[in-house]
């Protein structure tokens, strides 16, 4: 298992009748950043919120990061089974979109997810993108003697790529810039083109802008969302 702690918060909600949100952050999240998010599910919701160190990806170790899901992922199907599966919802930004994609399609939700610049392949992204070599993500991974090509195999069952599906219950929202730097729009919609998604198009100026234009229109995203049509009948149907 991954030796990278999690951060939880708990949120509850004062409804009677409530669901469950689960929010991931992303890397070195500016603090707050997603209070709005959390603030607008917890009317309805118990929201548990997610935050944890840059080891997931910046020691050289590829394995980290499938592991950190594999434990995230347990510790919120372990949380899960108090509530209706059917009134479950995953909500990410950036690396923590992929982590809620995951455990959206691990626990086959069929709440859409609402997931902030989102699609992009991390491990070809992590490799190649010249903002992750300033923090020497990509040359730490090489010299451990992992190759672009090794890191992709170990991520594949974690990544989104053109030979991975997704579980028909697995739909959701997620945007992308022209102009974010970190998550290159051109990578990402051949990826979510093939998905049960809606994919907002964005002229945010940079990765963190992005990031807010989903936060700052949270009500939005999700209505738009959850009119994305099921590919299953639900189980309650």
């Amino acid at each position: 298992m991954s030796i990278v702690p999690f951060q939880e918060a708990y949120h509850p909600s004062e409804s009677p009748d409530k669901g469950l949100v689960v929010v991931v952050y992303g890397l070195n999240p500016i603090p707050g950043q997603l209070d709005k998010v959390v603030k607008h599910f917890a009317a309805d919701n118990d929201v548990f919120s997610y935050t944890y160190g840059n080891e997931v990806v910046s020691t050289g170790d590829p394995h980290e990061l499938p592991s950190f899901i594999q434990k995230l992922g347990t510790r919120i199907e372990d949380i899960s089974t108090d509530y209706d599966h059917e009134r479950i919802r995953t909500v990410g930004a950036s690396l923590g979109a992929c982590m809620a994609l995951n455990i959206h399609d691990r626990l086959q939700l069929t709440q859409a997810g609402v997931y902030a610049t989102a699609g992009i392949n991390v491990a070809k992204n992590l490799m190649y993108n010249p903002v992750f070599r300033l923090f020497d993500v990509p040359q730490r991974m090489r010299r451990a003697g992992h190759s672009t090509k090794d890191v992709r195999a170990i991520w594949k069952d974690i990544d989104i790529d053109s030979d991975r599906t997704l579980n028909d219950t697995t739909r959701f929202w997620a945007n992308a810039s022209l102009l974010d730097p970190v998550v290159w729009y051109p990578f990402v919609k051949p990826n979510l083109d093939r998905l049960n998604c809606h994919l907002q198009r964005s002229t945010a100026l940079g990765h963190t802008a992005t990031i807010n234009e989903m936060v700052n229109h949270i009500a939005e995203a999700t209505e738009v969302a959850d009119n994305i049509k099921p590919l299953v009948v639900s189980k309650k149907d």
